[in-house]
């Protein structure tokens, strides 16, 4: 359409001796190609979203799967720590009765040496 009105105006003088191409370029006017530029741009969908927005929603599933992953982590570490104690405060406790039971045995002991040394003296 605007191709038809242009070389109405001009009188046809629009198509250039210039190569031997399929389809020959056109001459347009500054003033037409303003406004076909114009057209062209108003013809273009603005932008929905700003730009980074993937980007963005990308960084914030990555970033909390971080933290989510150091919570699992620390917890797993605090409960490794409550093992470690409960094991050394069962050894402890452990060691603590044997060294009870240990008084009676060592009196034991020294009984039964004197009767041995009584019966071969």
């Amino acid at each position: 359409e605007a191709l038809k009105s242009a070389t109405a105006e001009d009188g046809g003088n629009r198509l250039l001796d210039a190569g031997s191409g399929q389809f020959p370029p056109l001459r347009f006017s500054d003033e037409e190609t303003e406004r076909l530029l114009a057209e062209a741009y108003a013809g273009i969908p603005e932008r929905g979203i700003s730009k980074g927005t993937r980007r963005i929603k990308r960084q914030k599933n990555r970033f909390f799967g971080i933290r989510k992953a150091a919570s699992i982590k620390k917890a797993e570490k605090i409960a490794h720590h409550f093992d470690n104690m409960e094991k050394r405060s069962k050894k402890v406790q452990d060691i603590l009765k044997m060294k009870e039971i240990a008084v009676e045995t060592k009196v034991e002991d020294k009984e039964y040496q004197l009767r041995v040394l009584q019966k071969w003296s």
